[in-house]
Parts: C-alpha cells; sequence; structure tokens
C-alpha cells in the first residue's frame, strides 16, 4: 500500500532539498504528492496536488505509518 524510497546516497545528515525533489521528479511518477517541508524563514509548509482536506490528511497519516514502519526503531 506504501512505499518508503531510498535516495540514491548517504543521508545518514540533511541532503538539499532541492536535489531530493529533482531526484524523485526523475524517478516516480505521481498520480497525487503532497510536499511538506521547512521554508528558510522556519515556516512549515505544505503543497499538495490533491483538492480535498480528508484526502491530505489521509495521505499524511498514511506516509506517518510507513515512516514509522520503515524505521529501526
Amino acid at each position: 500500500m506504501s512505499n518508503v524510497y531510498n535516495f540514491p546516497g548517504q543521508t545518514y545528515t540533511d541532503i538539499d532539498p532541492k536535489e531530493m525533489l529533482e531526484n524523485v521528479i526523475e524517478n516516480i511518477q505521481f498520480e497525487q504528492v503532497v510536499v511538506v517541508g521547512w521554508t528558510d524563514d522556519t515556516k512549515l509548509t505544505l503543497c499538495s496536488s490533491m483538492g480535498q482536506t480528508a484526502e491530505i490528511v489521509y495521505a499524511l497519516e498514511m506516509a506517518k505509518k510507513a515512516v514509522m514502519d520503515a524505521s529501526e526503531l
């Protein structure tokens, strides 16, 4: 139901967001997408191709579960 993709390189520290997004765009075909990140002025920003709030929240919750399931905690 969900996939967590490894960035092709070391990710022990932060990586350049532009490089990461370019890599994703080149390698994965999305039907819908949600992008969440911090801007330079430390504002949380969310962008989505989905129009309904319920779909966005569902996608975020599924992403949270995928990350937790893939973690080594």
